[in-house]
Parts: structure tokens; C-alpha cells; sequence
């Protein structure tokens, strides 16, 4: 399994509210034998900008995926 991950923070570092359910998913299934690299979207306007980008990265690496590719925030 292969996944490309574009997720953005909103606010202080929280998810966007699409992809809530799909986070709340992953938390019930931590995925297993995943291949995977993301890209993060903030707003430098806020203190944890690159905050649920952050999270998701820790996340997957704590459930055992492995990055094919770095990770990377960009800010606007």
C-alpha cells in the first residue's frame, strides 16, 4: 500500500474538518505495512502551523509506515 498524504492545519494546529472522520479512522486502525510520504499546508500566521502535519507524520511512524519520500511543510 502506497499513500500520498496533502493535509493542511487549520487554526492552532487542528485538522481540517474532512478529514476528522478519516482521522478518527486511522486512530481506530492504525495502518500496517503502509508506504507513504506527505506534504503539509499551513498559515505562518499562526503559532502551530504545520500542527496537524506534524501529528500525522509522528502518527504513522509510531504505527510502524514507512516514508518513501521527506517530509515537508510549506508555509503561505
Amino acid at each position: 500500500q502506497v499513500v500520498v498524504f496533502v493535509v493542511s492545519s487549520t487554526g492552532e494546529g487542528d485538522p481540517p474538518e474532512n478529514f476528522e472522520s478519516f482521522w478518527s479512522f486511522l486512530n481506530d486502525k492504525p495502518p500496517q505495512n503502509l508506504t507513504y510520504t506527505l506534504l503539509g499546508l499551513g498559515d505562518s500566521n499562526y503559532t502551530e502551523f504545520g500542527g496537524f502535519p506534524n501529528a500525522l507524520k509522528d502518527f504513522l511512524e509510531e504505527s510502524g509506515a514507512r516514508s518513501f519520500y521527506e517530509f515537508q511543510v510549506r508555509i503561505h
